[in-house]
């Protein structure tokens, strides 16, 4: 059987690990898919570090290179990006390097006046200088079909026109509402978009809602339009072991009470103002004196939730209940589930809603947000309530606390639910999608 040659670009992961920040969500799904394909006997896997609008490809590629040969278990081939010979125009990428050599090693602080604009203008030419540069990889020499994957960030625009492309996609939310989002993810995403072609490339979404909302923006074909549900790492399990959860609680600062637990890096759709308006009006019950809100969360990673600190001191006899106690890390973050009492999830706006299913596979029991993707992904698993309402968010929580049945019922179904979810599954729809690219003529 003749193999497909798949480049996988995993810069995204890369940059994560060059900056020293945890592997999101995100990164996981990257890291597990990836290992699947590396595994696969119909794949010869090679992996680059490259993608569309990046100003230092050749830097992007020795970075990636560098994470790659130390972090990766697995042996999948490295294909590094080179400058595509110029003739007569190789002389910029001499130029090339001396300036971003230059702008690199330039010593950081206050500037005057005429330094910033001689570095704005520095910067401005190594803009144009890649845009009239070129590259290619060298493993786009094989006589069998190649396909590239762009597991986050869009292709590069030179990439061979004649390459099928794999697209991961995770929402559509940038575009959607460009508004509150990042305006380079939303500028990333157009780019994304307008690189696809209906009758070469093929997508995978991570839910249905997301390729319906994908399908009615671009109008791309859905039968070239793949879905792959994301599932839990195994190291999601529940865990009673009272000194670790004691040992985690101290580490955190989480006092001995019951807590009800928020995991989300602050952004406007996590919503995460509506769990605090929520447990403030539980918080003064009498039954419910003793009860905190954990909020997980870099606060680095988020934008746009600045107001938080405030809205929490709206509140000034309570709000020492209420526990902001930042990342938590991927050794912890199980133990942490199993010792909430519930975990709220009243995002607005999501593309699959991997924290539930992580809290669910712990046992713990989830009151989730009724819209967009979260509702096929719990099923009947969860406590689900308007985000807009946190009147229906203080009686799903009353519901659940008041009630030791439902929380046992919850517990349970949502361990049941969770096996439904493998990655396995999810890189075999993956592969479904490489294979039909791959067939197209």
């Amino acid at each position: 059987m003749t193999k497909i040659d798949l480049i996988v670009d995993v810069s995204f992961v890369a940059s994560l690990h060059e900056r020293g920040k945890p592997e999101t969500g995100i990164g996981r799904v990257i890291t597990q898919v990836l290992s699947r394909l590396v595994s696969n006997q119909a794949l010869d896997v090679s992996l680059v570090g490259c993608f569309g609008g990046d100003s230092e490809p050749i830097e992007t590629s020795r970075k990636t290179q560098r994470w790659a040969s130390q972090s990766l278990e697995h042996s999948a081939r490295f294909c590094p990006v080179r400058p595509r010979p110029m003739g007569r125009r190789s002389w910029l990428y001499s130029w090339q390097g001396k300036l971003r050599e230059r702008l690199n090693n330039a010593s950081p602080g206050k500037k005057s006046p005429v330094q910033r604009i001689v570095q704005s203008i520095e910067y401005r030419i190594l803009g144009l200088i890649n845009r009239l540069t070129s590259f290619e990889l060298d493993r786009l020499d094989s006589s069998n079909q190649s396909v590239y994957l762009a597991t986050y960030w869009p292709p590069p625009q030179w990439l061979p026109q004649s390459l099928p492309r794999v697209i991961i996609l995770y929402d559509v939310y940038p575009i959607m509402f460009p508004e509150v989002c990042d305006p380079v993810l939303t500028s990333m995403m157009k780019i994304l978009f307008r690189s696809l072609n209906a009758k070469r490339d093929s997508v995978v979404c991570i839910s249905e809602f997301t390729k319906d909302e994908f399908c009615k923006l671009t109008k791309f074909p859905q039968k070239r339009v793949f879905v792959a549900p994301l599932a839990a790492d195994p190291q999601f399990v529940p865990t009673d072991d009272a000194q670790r959860i004691e040992a985690a609680r101290k580490r955190y600062g989480i006092d001995s009470f019951p807590f009800l637990l928020v995991v989300a890096n602050p952004q406007p759709r996590k919503n995460i103002k509506v769990a605090i308006e929520a447990f403030y009006k539980i918080a003064g019950d009498a039954l419910h004196n003793d009860l905190r809100l954990v909020i997980a969360g870099n606060a680095n990673a988020g934008w746009g939730d600045d107001d938080l600190p405030s809205q929490i001191a709206t509140r000034p006899e309570f709000a020492d209940r209420v526990c902001r106690i930042g990342p938590v890390s991927e050794a912890d973050l199980p133990i942490i589930y199993s010792a909430a009492l519930a975990f709220l999830f009243p995002s607005t706006y999501e593309g699959f809603g991997l924290p539930v299913l992580e809290a669910m596979q712990c046992g713990t029991p989830v009151i989730c947000s009724n819209t967009t993707s979260l509702p096929e992904v719990v099923g009947d698993a969860a406590i689900l309530f308007d985000p807009q309402s946190p009147a229906e968010l203080v009686e799903a929580i009353r519901t659940l606390i008041n009630d030791v049945a439902t929380g046992q019922r919850l517990s349970v179904a949502g361990r049941a639910r969770t096996r439904e979810f493998t990655w396995n599954r999810t890189a075999a729809q993956v592969v479904k999608a490489i294979e039909l690219a791959a067939d197209v003529e």
